[in-house]
């Protein structure tokens, strides 16, 4: 048999330099310390931001429509009635407790659509008044 016909290829060879001809290693530094810089300035606005958002969260004296109110004092001596009138009003509820001694921290006499619902509860600075309100 025949020679075989041999195929000729072409290798171009392309040199790259190992680094940018138009920057220096200089430059290329303070490039990656303004990158840095900007990213740890954004970093810092978002913790900001996060933080504002949890301290608006967080705040508790504030009704539902933004205005001011008291700080609610809580007891851990307290007791839940039920049955109540519509009619009742927290002053009814303040007077129905007097005799049980002790002093009256809060009443909280919950509504719905501006109603009143029925029930309520009434924190003690005590046990004693406690004991007395539930027999």
């Amino acid at each position: 048999m025949g020679k075989k016909d041999k195929e000729e290829t072409t290798v171009a060879v392309v040199e790259t330099p190992a680094k940018d001809e138009g920057t220096s290693e200089s430059q290329t530094k303070t490039a990656k310390k303004d990158r840095k810089k900007k990213k740890d300035k954004k970093d810092d606005k978002d913790k900001k931001d996060k933080s504002s958002k949890k301290e608006k969260k967080d705040d508790g004296n504030k009704d539902v429509k933004g205005k001011l109110r008291k700080p609610v004092v809580r007891s851990p001596y307290g007791v839940w009635i039920g049955n109540l009138p519509y009619t009742v009003n927290k002053d009814d509820i303040r007077k129905f407790f007097e005799p049980c001694g002790g002093a009256i921290t809060r009443v909280n006499l919950p509504k719905k659509d501006n109603k009143i619902s029925g029930f309520a509860y009434v924190d003690f600075d005590t046990p004693e008044p406690v004991a007395v309100a539930l027999t």
